[in-house]
């Protein structure tokens, strides 16, 4: 096939393109156990501010590379 353009696309699994590279995101998937409750609350205070809570220790966010 001659004159035919084919456009490929690199893809890396998570990231989610932004308008420029300052806005990329990313998909993030953490799960965790922890049994000191002291360490499992410290996490948990820090996981709320940047993701979704799916299940009790199972977490979802779109964060920026930084």
């Amino acid at each position: 096939m001659t004159g035919s353009s084919l456009q490929t696309t690199t893809l890396s699994l998570g990231r989610i393109a932004g308008a420029s590279p300052a806005e990329n995101r990313y998909y993030v998937l953490v799960m965790f156990d922890i049994a000191d409750p002291k360490k499992y609350r410290l996490l948990m205070r820090i996981l709320k501010r940047y993701a979704t809570r799916i299940q009790k220790s199972v977490f979802e966010a779109q964060l920026k590379p930084r």
